[in-house]
């Protein structure tokens, strides 16, 4: 576990309900790394605010800022990076290539093919209404989902073991968010057994959406969302 006693190797610049961003506490508190969080809210664009720009001229979050001043960005090669570089927690990524190309093959179809037809910046073209942005989002979600249930199913010894892995770490934050907007995922029962697996661990609570230093008020209670 980390020492609360000495100063966090990082300083990461997130947004509480940003699925990337839960990726990289979920990493940071799995490989058991100290880190201090600087709330980024999106809802005010602070992201495009000139102090933050200088820090991530991308204008996103994740941003990953080391004790140097390096500052690393986009949570599937930030995720990696801590794996590879810290030994403390578990591996995340196995050292069998046949596997890790399916936890790889996860991790990509819900950072590549879902998110960036679902975040923020797609959205927010769609308005405030919730179910609006539901109804946009269902049928990537799923599709992803389905693609992410077929890899489970298959290697069901290989993916499912007692720990947390890499596909976890991308997994979890899309059920969350699949079920923030109310879309029905039942059906993907090897995805929902590794969710409610997952859940139970304190890496995972700790880096709950709810659970973080910006989350509202009225949204400290899970799935108690409105936008």
């Amino acid at each position: 576990m980390p020492d609360p006693g000495k100063e966090p190797k990082f300083t990461l610049y997130a947004y509480w309900r940003s699925s990337a961003s839960f990726r990289v506490r979920i990493a940071l508190n799995i490989k058991e790394i100290g880190y201090r969080i600087v709330p980024i809210n999106l809802l005010k664009k602070e992201n495009l605010f000139q102090d933050f720009l200088e820090i991530n001229p991308e204008g996103r979050v994740p941003a990953l800022q080391c004790a140097a001043g390096t500052v690393l960005t986009q949570s599937l090669a930030i995720v990696e990076f801590l794996d590879e570089i810290y030994a403390g927690g578990n591996k995340l990524l196995e050292k069998n290539p046949h596997i890790r190309v399916h936890q790889r093959r996860i991790a990509e179809i819900i950072a590549c093919d879902i998110h960036p037809k679902c975040n923020i910046d797609i959205t927010n073209r769609l308005g405030y209404d919730m179910a609006e942005r539901g109804e946009w989002s269902r049928p990537y979600i799923q599709q992803g989902l389905e693609g992410v249930e077929r890899i489970l199913a298959e290697y069901q010894k290989e993916l499912n073991p007692k720990k947390a892995t890499f596909q976890d770490v991308f997994l979890i934050p899309q059920v969350w968010n699949a079920l923030r907007f109310h879309i029905p995922i039942g059906q993907y029962a090897f995805v929902m057994r590794r969710y409610e697996y997952c859940l139970e661990m304190p890496a995972f609570q700790k880096a709950m959406p709810e659970h973080q230093p910006d989350a509202p008020d009225s949204d400290k209670k899970f799935l108690n969302v409105s936008i």
